[in-house]
């Protein structure tokens, strides 16, 4: 069968819903050898993935996905990874401001595949415990506002693809499905993505998916991540419809400009140096805005700020009252307390 579909993905043809659907199955079921698996996902990257056939992959995937419906709304902020500037984890970082004022946020992520530090990593530096079984994990989300998803735990059939993405060794549909795969099912997002013609067809698919309001975006020069040191190309999802746009630094109410240089991240230690720098008011500079506009994002999406500039000064008034860092610390005691 995967023979069938690959043969037509190397003719250039889109696969339709049906045939996406039955491609991944056979693939998260263990029913396809490893060259098969690695045939099919270069020919897909070849032709280029539609946000049909992605969303399709999504379906598969939540279907065997380890998770549960809380009986709250959630937002995730997790994004693709991936970009070409190498920043601290500011989606981790934005998951404790958005909890701080008030959202219920599952934070969906891994430890690192093309970054030196994943939001794991970064988390176990800030003496988070990652690896919590899912009825603990929606504990954190109903006690403090905040949960950690550790995606393997939450998705053992990607064990099947394991090694043929190794093999590739390159991005594949498989960097675009994480953040498309909630296993909490969160309806509102912020989805940083790698490159900007991924916007669109991302929005796309997340509003096929169901999506209650969300934002994907990327920041021209390379971030995926809305941007203080340029624009941020954007695709607002919300209530059925999509609609594509622009944000300026200024739109957040940031005045100052700021260097490439001074977004930069290390490893997972520094990360965490970075963020605890940030949420203690030590960091006042770019790296502490770029958690701001991110953020503010997240508060547009979740229903508390009207637009980005109120979200940003929602933001900057959490991170300001210590209710980030207060945040962090009760997801460290908790997560440690359950483990």
């Amino acid at each position: 069968m995967l023979e069938e579909i690959n043969q037509k993905l190397k003719r250039g043809a889109e696969l339709s819903a049906g045939e996406a659907t039955d491609a991944m199955r056979l693939i998260m079921g263990g029913r396809c050898s490893e060259d098969e698996i690695v045939e099919f996902l270069s020919a897909l990257s070849a032709k280029g993935e539609t946000a049909r056939e992605i969303a399709a992959f999504a379906r598969v995937m939540r279907e065997n996905c380890n998770g549960m419906e809380l009986e709250f709304e959630t937002i995730d902020t997790c994004g693709t990874g991936g970009d070409e500037i190498k920043t601290f984890n500011i989606s981790t970082a934005c998951a404790f401001v958005l909890a701080g004022g008030g959202l219920k946020v599952a934070k969906h992520g891994n430890r690192a595949f093309t970054s030196k530090a994943g939001s794991a990593d970064v988390l176990e530096a800030l003496g988070v415990k990652v690896n919590l079984e899912k009825e603990k994990t929606a504990e954190c989300v109903r006690r403090i506002g905040i949960g950690f998803l550790f995606a393997p735990l939450f998705h053992p059939a990607m064990k099947n693809v394991a090694s043929a993405r190794k093999r590739i060794g390159k991005r594949t549909v498989f960097n675009l499905l994480g953040p498309l795969t909630n296993p909490f099912g969160a309806r509102r997002q912020v989805l940083g993505v790698y490159e900007e013609k991924l916007v669109e067809k991302m929005g796309a698919v997340l509003n096929e998916l169901g999506c209650v309001h969300g934002f994907v975006v990327h920041g021209v020069k390379g971030l995926d991540e809305a941007s203080v040191i340029g624009e941020t190309v954007f695709c607002e999802v919300k209530n059925g419809k999509t609609e594509m746009g622009k944000f300026s630094p200024e739109e957040f109410g940031i005045t100052k400009s700021y260097a490439k240089e001074e977004i930069l991240g290390g490893d997972a230690k520094e990360n965490a140096q970075i963020i605890k720098n940030i949420f203690e008011g030590k960091e006042r500079g770019a790296k502490r805005e770029m958690v701001v506009v991110n953020s503010a994002l997240g508060f547009a999406a979740g229903g508390i700020a009207g637009d980005v500039k109120e979200g940003a000064k929602i933001a900057g008034k959490i991170i300001d009252e210590g209710k980030a860092m207060r945040k962090l610390e009760e997801l460290k005691v908790l997560t440690n307390e359950l483990s």
